[in-house]
């Protein structure tokens, strides 16, 4: 049994784990301050006294529990053999898998039914009859240089890669409303429209630690917390991208695991087709907490569940739920995907008997946390859904009660997420065929098991096109889409991308090498790039750094609009910090994203109609109405009317106009209602009250 010293444990695990600890005691201390009413300033104090306690817990428990190794002992058994006819059968899966998700592709029930066939059988021909073999993970120093050079590769690429997404003007704002009053309540009022009492538009939100963490640098920097999202955090989780990758590959790819990872950060790289691609949540937007929770604490969470029930540990138990609360602090979606995530990674690493089964409960447990916050998070929105404004009549009943039965019919929404995620046919085919059939790739080890268990639960589960209703009522919310998230898509591309390398592995010991010759040297890399080429070329329309993809390659700088971006912040100074201010959505959102910010109207209509039933819906349609007159969009009649009204009625202190054919009018009323010009331009100009 193969044993390694705790000064053997490479930098780059050191640092990962690292990275989850901070990051979950901050996430943790942030949800008991938010409860309490706190504010950032006493999350600060609260931070640094839960750190220090943190530490000396651990000091104490290293003393009273040693960890003995720094790393998981690998057993040295032989692998179990496959049966004679696996080759066969995992030709005749990926020739189903390919023919079948070409075939059903816009039949999701078929679809649905044909990969459960698939991913069944070789659960009950190869998994339930298997012990999940663990062999030694590749080391040296070639291995963590190559892994260290992949992580400054990535730093480049996120700085460089200009993605604008005006999701920020949410996600910034928590952070600007956090520095710029340090002693307020944090999440605890709607910090984008200036009304007084307004809640947060959704409570979920109270939960992500990952915006406050940035208002956090920020205010104690003094660098603005849109830089902060851009550069600080964008940068640190580009580093760590690779190295959670490298944490689970060296358990699934052992013998190859750099190679692995490297073929992540291509398949991220290399698609680029549709705006909800998994690539499009990774790199090209890694500064926002949803892309961090999917490709570093998700990665995380899988590889600390197949350590902890390989060999169990108490460090290993709470590495496994720090992961977890890690994902939550960034992203909502993780109150079920994480704990989801854990019990499949589990699985992967189980063994088929009573100690198994109860190394199983145990990582069960680690999800405590996660979910004790989750059931308390819906009973929170089951209180404050807001009552309607208007009692909808019996008509409206029934036409909202027919849409929502057929958009919950059996496939509808499989169908719908797989045509927002995935795109054009050639995407989609790819990405169900290596669901269905990547473990075909592989023979033994945990890669082929993580292939089959974790597709297999996902699908099986949270893709059940017969539980839609329940699911979406009960545990993913309306953003069905968002389940494929579960589904590791990239890594399953790159485990096929990587599975070359391991047939020589087989070739040389099946004893065949002599015949092979020098070739069995250079044959797995060669196939594995052709593969990668074919992937590039056959199956996106556009690769993920292409402009076709709203990418942008330059100098690094922030991600925004500039010209937008430039009247918003000349907008923002030309009036004192909280006036109310008038502005097209084109520069609403970045207006939002300044610290001493003004307040526009309307931010962005998907916020404002979350309260519509707190500010009336006269008034929110007095907001819009104005928002779209002063761009030259509103074709009401009585817009002119409205607008001028709403100067006085919302007490407006500046105006910022688009230039259109409504523009005269529009200067009209502001000179009778005494504002002056302030700046102009070809496209915008700014008046301001007198």
């Amino acid at each position: 049994m193969l044993r390694v010293t705790s000064s053997a444990l490479p930098w780059s695990m050191r640092v990962v784990d690292g990275a989850c600890w901070t990051f979950a005691v901050w996430t943790v201390t942030s949800h008991a301050v938010v409860a309490l009413g706190g504010s950032l300033e006493s999350l600060l104090l609260a931070f640094v006294v839960s750190g220090a306690a943190t530490l000396v817990a651990w000091r104490f428990g290293r003393r009273v529990f040693p960890r003995g190794t720094a790393e998981p002992a690998w057993p040295t058994d032989p692998p179990v053999s496959n049966p004679r006819f696996l080759a066969p059968l995992q030709a005749a899966v990926v020739v189903m898998a390919v023919v079948g998700a070409t075939w059903l592709r816009h039949r999701p029930v078929e679809l649905w039914w044909l990969g459960l066939l698939l991913l069944g059988v070789a659960a009950l021909v190869l998994v339930l009859r298997e012990e999940p073999p663990r062999v030694a993970p590749l080391r040296g120093g070639s291995a963590e240089f190559a892994l260290w050079t992949l992580a400054a590769f990535c730093v480049v690429v996120v700085l460089v890669s200009h993605r604008i997404d005006i999701d920020d003007s949410f996600y910034v704002n928590l952070a600007v409303a956090a520095a710029d009053a340090p002693a307020d309540p944090l999440l605890a009022e709607d910090t984008l429209h200036g009304v007084a009492g307004l809640p947060i538009h959704l409570p979920v939100y109270r939960l992500h630690s990952y915006e406050i963490w940035n208002g956090a640098v920020s205010y104690l920097t003094g660098i603005p917390a849109l830089a902060v999202f851009h550069f600080v955090s964008a940068s640190l989780a580009a580093c760590l991208l690779p190295l959670a990758f490298a944490r689970l590959t060296r358990w699934l790819t052992p013998a190859c695991w750099p190679w692995t990872v490297a073929a992540v950060i291509f398949v991220l790289l290399a698609i680029g087709e549709t705006h909800r691609w998994y690539g499009n949540f990774a790199l090209v937007r890694l500064w926002q907490g949803k892309a961090i929770f999917l490709f570093v604490f998700l990665p995380l969470v899988y590889a600390y569940a197949i350590e902890f029930v390989g060999r169990p540990s108490f460090r290993g138990w709470l590495l496994l739920a720090a992961a977890q609360i890690c994902a939550v602090g960034c992203s909502s979606t993780a109150l079920w995907v994480a704990p989801a995530s854990a019990l499949a990674g589990a699985a992967v690493a189980l063994r088929p008997t009573k100690q198994g089964m109860l190394r199983l409960g145990l990582a069960a447990l680690a999800s405590v946390y996660v979910l004790g916050i989750g059931l308390a998070m819906r009973v929170t929105l089951e209180e404050s859904a807001p009552a309607r404004a208007e009692q909808p009549s019996a008509a409206e009943v029934t036409s909202r009660e027919q849409m929502l039965e057929l958009r919950q019919q059996p496939g509808v929404q499989l169908a719908k997420a797989l045509e927002v995620v995935t795109g054009g046919d050639a995407l989609r085919v790819t990405t169900l065929a290596v669901v269905f059939g990547a473990w075909a790739c592989w023979g033994t080890g945990l890669a082929r098991r993580f292939a089959v268990i974790v597709p297999l639960a996902v699908w099986l589960i949270v893709l059940n096109p017969y539980a839609t209703r329940w699911l979406m009522e009960n545990l993913t919310g309306p953003t069905y889409w968002r389940n494929l998230w579960a589904l590791p898509v990239p890594l399953l591309l790159a485990l096929v991308l990587v599975a070359p390398l391991g047939w020589v592995d087989a070739v040389r010991g099946s004893g065949t090498e002599a015949r092979l010759g020098r070739a069995a040297a250079w044959i797995g890399p060669a196939l594995g790039l052709l593969l990668a080429v074919a992937l590039a070329i056959g199956v996106p329309r556009y690769t993920a750094l292409s402009p076709r993809n709203n990418v942008e390659l330059h100098f690094p700088s922030l991600k925004v609009e500039p010209v937008e971006y430039d009247w918003a912040k000349l907008l923002t100074h030309s009036v004192p910090p909280g006036s109310v201010v008038v502005a097209p959505l084109s520069i609403t959102p970045w207006l939002a994203t300044f610290h001493d910010r003004v307040q526009p109207l309307v931010v962005r209509p998907m916020y404002l109609d979350r309260h519509r039933s707190q500010l009336g819906t006269e008034t929110a349609n007095h907001r819009l109405l104005m928002t779209l007159f002063v761009a030259g969009k509103s074709k009401r009649s009585d817009a002119a009317r409205w607008f001028a009204d709403g100067l006085r009625v919302f007490d407006v202190r500046a105006v910022c106009l688009k230039r259109s054919k409504a523009t005269p009018r529009a200067r009209a009323i502001l000179q009778r209602s005494g504002f002056r010009p302030y700046q102009h331009s070809e496209a915008y100009e700014i008046w301001i009250r007198r």
